[in-house]
C-alpha cells in the first residue's frame, strides 16, 4: 500500500486547526499575527488522527503552518488588536455551508 505524500484537509479540520491556533492566540502565543511553532505542533496534536477519516497523510506542524497559510489566503485574516480570526460576511457564510455539508455526509 502506497503511503500518501500529502495531508488532504476537510471542513472539519479547518474548523479544528482555526480553534486550536484560535486558543494560542487568547493566550498571546502569536507574534505581529503570525503564530509560533509552539501553536502549529499544539495544532497537529489536535488534528492526530484526523487522516483516518479526511484522508491523506498524517497532520504534521509543518503541514498545518502551509494550510494555515493557505485558508489565510482563502479570505480568513487576523485581527491582531482584537486576535481573532475574520473574514467577510460572505467568507464565512461560504465556510459554513461547506462545514454544514461535510458534517450531513459524514
Amino acid at each position: 500500500m502506497k503511503i500518501p505524500q500529502n495531508a488532504k484537509w476537510s471542513s472539519r479540520n479547518d474548523a479544528t486547526l482555526i480553534d486550536s491556533l484560535k486558543a494560542f492566540a487568547d493566550g498571546n502565543s502569536a507574534d505581529n499575527g503570525t503564530f509560533k511553532t509552539v501553536a502549529f505542533t499544539t495544532a497537529a496534536k489536535a488534528l492526530k488522527d484526523s487522516h483516518k477519516t479526511s484522508g491523506g497523510a498524517l497532520k504534521t506542524a509543518k503541514s498545518c503552518t502551509h494550510h494555515w497559510s493557505t485558508v489565510k489566503l482563502s479570505g480568513f485574516g487576523w485581527d491582531k488588536m482584537r486576535k481573532i480570526v475574520i473574514a467577510s460576511d460572505k467568507v464565512w457564510d461560504d465556510y459554513l455551508q461547506v462545514s454544514f455539508h461535510s458534517l450531513l455526509i459524514s
